[in-house]
């Protein structure tokens, strides 16, 4: 007789989860049989019987019907770094991915494994559709997908579709995973099922319906539960129906207008909270957002239409209308102060214990830009057309109005008001405040170089056909004077490839230097000269480089770029006829180098007015490779020529850096704190005496915070001890940059395009609000610079050192204040941050300026 085995097994589907008890394995053997007494053989026998009978069930209740079954997608996945072909097959293979997100390492992560399945920034809604292949009951859906704060990725609202021809569709269930992001860390990743309810419902189709709620859609796996038996008593009628044509009709904008709905909902709800009005007028508002609630909440809302969500605003703004008009019910609008930097939502009021804004402080240095707005609330019963005029004494200094636009965005807050378009409309400064809403007018004020320092006071008037309401600005200038050309070097990319922007490129140009971007990236391989076989020029050199030079002039440093990202593209780059690296290239290389000195030494520069930059991030080890093998070539053949290399430490060690030190000269990394390497390569390169700039990529997205992304990260820099900061990009867009669903990623823009905006304007190039805050931390540097110059001469002159050494302590705790958090660690990018804190830093900078120039004035 044979050894018999009872073991815990499954039903020959995968499952990942065994509800059933858990049974330990038990062995029967001929000799442990006959040594038994009957009564015990008896016994275990009922056991057996038993415990088969429970097994029946329990595995009734978990067979995963998807198990190996074929699903098709609305469209396919996307992202990268976990795209492969086994997409079509890997939510049913029963594999899940097995490596837990090491945060230390940076490893690990959900949606980098190939097991799993991603989309990134979806244009649409996901529908993955499955086929059972018969009509089964279903009890339950399960859906295996990760969250990570910082990276845009959270779980999906999952709306459940079941049908048994595949035309008509039941919604029985919504799942959302919302209520697990509240307690999360932003930089913890989260591994969750999502489960629906349990269902009572059979069909053949199982349809799911992802709506993403960051950039990010992801899964590894879903199992569909089959149910007990075939159901009994069930009404599909009470499930909202839909066709099919129906459910893939909405556009992909349409959810994440309904997020932005309930977001504002949410908003309105808590302004009735705090809200100081009657018990039973604030009962009467209650009951109305409630019924808007269910509105909203209700399973069918899943597929609103834009008209559908067009209509529930109004309803909002409305009942947000009189909430305004029983808090504020003898003026048609109120002005009140929140800081510019900051985030807010077109109903936000202000706290009910402020004060009516009277003024506003702005401190301010000669040559200075600085950025101040307030806030304007409706409390009418109508759309508010609203006049700003600016009144005083003003002629030593420009103020120019703007408005905050609202713009919705692929993550984050999903309705940002970034964009700052001119008020300006037939000479007249205008903004329209709609009902029950709040917007922000925007004041961007410069100072000359021959201003007189003091106070100045100056009045902002706004009006409407009902009330008039004036602003005081009390703006002190310092007897400080920044540099027309900020001495830290700054640089955006990927501008000039634009065709968009190429139209304007004067405006652009105009705005990049009043932004004080220093470093230019003009491409001079797109017009290479003709070269004959041997590697000798047989065209003009400078075609490439004058469009260029004819719009930068002398007013910054070019990095230029050769575009040679593989060594395919080397190899062609000289006629399309030369072998990689032969003596003939090589001639080649060095008789366009030459010539390229040549032409830029008659246009009046020389070389420390530019750099070659012949491979943008040599990282992979290909890319590695032609840098350190060309970038020894270019210093051979003049060993003048300054080379700049943008690069990952990640990716470079001690040894590469050592190996780059005879032919590199700028080197541009990206930082990242959490690698000892980091630190350790770059106080290398300092001591090396090389000039070193930092980047960022990407953080150009509407959503990013204008204060830590934008403006902290020069206070950073300057910590560090670098020569420069740069960030992608200035234009980049995929479809519209003022619609971030209209391709295949989110747009990376500091500036919207006046041509494509959705009102009328006649400006060509409109900031947005980052791009301003990146023109503070550019202007941070340079009063930071100012004053850490003063001391170091104070010190070498020997002046009153107490006093100096105590100056010198404030700047130390300023700036520590601000770059690393209470624990020592360095603030980074998903930590939030004051942004009146930065602008007390400024002052308190400025003031020590004035007393150092006062010191050594005594002495």
């Amino acid at each position: 007789m044979e050894n018999i085995v009872l073991k815990k097994e499954g039903s020959g589907k995968k499952s990942k989860n065994f509800s059933g008890g858990a049974f330990h394995e038990i062995e029967l053997s001929p000799r442990s049989l006959k040594d038994l007494p009957m009564k015990f053989l008896l016994r275990t026998a009922v056991i057996i019987v038993i415990i088969f009978f429970y097994q029946t069930i329990a595995l009734s209740q978990t067979e995963n019907l998807a198990a190996e079954k074929n699903y098709s997608f609305s469209s396919p996945p996307n992202y990268h770094r976990c795209k492969d072909p086994g997409d079509i097959s890997q939510l049913t293979d029963g594999k899940y991915v097995p490596v837990k997100y090491d945060q230390a390492a940076d490893s690990g992560i959900f949606w980098t494994q190939k097991p799993a399945v991603a989309w990134y920034n979806p244009k649409a809604p996901i529908r993955v559709k499955f086929d059972l292949g018969g009509i089964y009951p279903i009890k339950k859906v399960i859906f295996s997908t990760a969250s990570r704060l910082a990276a845009g990725v959270k779980f999906p609202l999952i709306g459940v579709l079941i049908s048994d021809n595949d035309t008509t569709y039941r919604l029985v269930d919504v799942i959302a995973g919302d209520a697990l992001l509240k307690n999360q860390e932003r930089r913890e990743e989260y591994r969750r099922l999502l489960e629906s309810a349990n269902l009572n419902i059979k069909g053949r189709y199982v349809l799911l319906y992802l709506i993403p709620r960051g950039s990010f859609i992801v899964c590894d796996e879903v199992e569909i539960i089959r149910g007990n038996s075939t159901p009994q008593g069930v009404n599909p009628e009470k499930y909202p129906s839909f066709t099919l044509k129906q459910i893939e009709s909405p556009k992909g904008i349409v959810h994440r207008l309904k997020e932005s709905a309930e977001l504002n909902l949410q908003v309105v709800q808590n302004n009735l909270k705090t809200a100081n009005i009657s018990a039973e007028r604030k009962n009467a508002i209650k009951q109305e957002l409630e019924k808007l609630a269910r509105e909203l909440s209700a399973k069918n809302s899943l597929l609103m239409t834009k008209d559908q969500i067009s209509c529930f605003a109004k309803k909002l703004a409305a009942i947000s209308s009189q909430i305004n008009r029983n808090l504020y019910p003898e003026t048609p609008y109120i002005l009140w102060y929140k800081n510019p930097w900051e985030n807010f939502s077109p109903y936000e009021l202000p706290c009910f214990s402020d004060s009516p804004l009277q003024k506003i402080p702005v401190f301010m240095g000669r040559n200075d830009g600085e950025s101040t707005a307030f806030m304007v609330t409706n409390t009418s019963d109508r759309d508010l057309a609203l006049r700003v005029d600016v009144k005083g004494e003003n002629n030593a200094i420009d103020i120019t109005v703007r408005y905050s636009f609202f713009v919705l965005t692929a993550g984050g807050s999903l309705l940002t008001a970034d964009a700052l378009p001119l008020a300006l409309t037939n000479g007249i400064n205008k903004v329209v405040i709609p009902q029950g809403q709040t917007r922000q007018i925007w004041l961007t004020l410069k100072t000359g170089k021959t201003i007189k320092p003091g106070e100045y006071k100056l009045k902002i008037v706004t009006s409407s056909n009902a009330a008039t309401r004036p602003v005081l600005l009390n703006i002190k200038v310092y007897p400080i004077t920044l540099p027309d050309r900020s001495r830290i070097a700054t640089c955006t990319w990927d501008w000039t490839h634009s065709p968009e922007v190429n139209k304007n490129m004067t405006a652009a140009y105009a705005d990049l230097l009043k932004h004080r971007i220093t470093f230019f990236r003009p491409c001079i391989t797109d017009n290479l000269p003709l070269f004959a076989k041997d590697g000798s020029i047989i065209s003009p050199v400078g075609n490439g480089i004058d469009a260029a030079l004819s719009l930068y002039g002398s007013k910054g440093f070019f990095l230029l770029f050769w575009y040679w990202e593989n060594t395919e593209q080397a190899r062609v780059g000289f006629n399309k006829g030369l072998k990689y690296f032969s003596p003939e290239w090589k001639n080649a290389l060095r008789n366009w180098l030459n010539g390229v000195v040549a032409h830029l030494k008659k246009r009046g520069l020389g070389y420390d007015d530019f750099a070659m930059y012949p491979i943008d991030e040599p990282n992979l080890k290909e890319k590695k490779e032609f840098f350190m093998r060309v970038a020894p070539e270019i210093k051979k053949i003049d060993p003048k020529l300054k080379i700049f290399v943008t690069m990952n430490f990640r990716d470079w060690s001690l040894d590469d850096l050592k190996k780059t030190l005879p032919f590199a000269d700028i080197y541009c990394f990206c930082p990242s704190w959490k690698r000892k390497a980091d630190p350790e390569n770059l106080a290398f390169l300092k001591k090396a005496n090389k000039t070193i700039l930092a980047y960022n990529s990407p953080v150009s997205h509407k959503n990013e915070s204008p204060t830590v992304g934008f403006r902290l990260i020069f206070w950073q820099a300057w910590s560090w001890g670098i020569d420069g900061y740069g960030t992608w990009r200035y234009y980049n867009k995929q479809g519209s940059v003022w619609d971030d669903f209209d391709g295949g990623r989110p747009d990376e823009t500091f500036i919207y395009l006046g041509s494509q905006a959705p009102f009328k304007t006649s400006e060509q190039i409109i900031p947005s609000k980052r791009w301003e805050a990146w023109r503070e931390g550019i202007e941070d540097w340079d009063y930071l610079q100012l004053l850490n110059d003063l001391i170091i001469r104070a010190k070498k002159q020997g002046i009153q050192q107490n006093a100096v050494n105590n100056v010198q302590m404030i700047l130390a705790k300023t700036v520590a204040g601000l770059v690393k958090k209470a624990d020592g660690t360095p603030v980074s990018a998903v930590d939030k941050v004051d942004p009146g804190r930065l602008d007390e830093a400024r002052r308190k900078i400025m003031e020590q300026i004035v007393r150092m120039k006062q010191i050594m004035e005594d002495q």
